[in-house]
């Protein structure tokens, strides 16, 4: 189980929780844009993705590691703004469940 850090009052500190975003090679960029410079500015914030921030459901017959390897592609903004120090959690959705493993 996952642990996250607690504010004065118990509830979870500086958490952003994000979801259904669907993003897909052939999504328009602006969305990618605005996803990452939010992550960007909340870099000492928590993000949890909760399910579907990928579309995979329009990449039948392609393996899960050419699905990533096409969406860091097509925006690597949004993964530069997800590398470490941030903490992250991914939760999988009904169209990105295909990569969790």
């Amino acid at each position: 189980m996952a642990r996250f850090p607690l504010g004065s009052q118990g509830s979870l500190a500086h958490t952003i929780v994000i979801g259904d975003v669907h993003l897909h090679p052939r999504r328009e960029r602006g969305v990618g844009e605005d996803l990452a410079a939010l992550l960007r500015a909340s870099a000492d914030h928590h993000v949890i993705f909760a399910g579907d921030l990928f579309e995979l459901a329009m990449c039948a017959g392609v393996s899960p590691a050419e699905r990533v390897e096409a969406l860091v592609s097509a925006f690597p903004n949004v993964f530069e703004a997800m590398r470490a120090p941030r903490s992250v959690t991914f939760v999988a959705g009904n169209h990105d469940a295909g990569i969790a493993a």
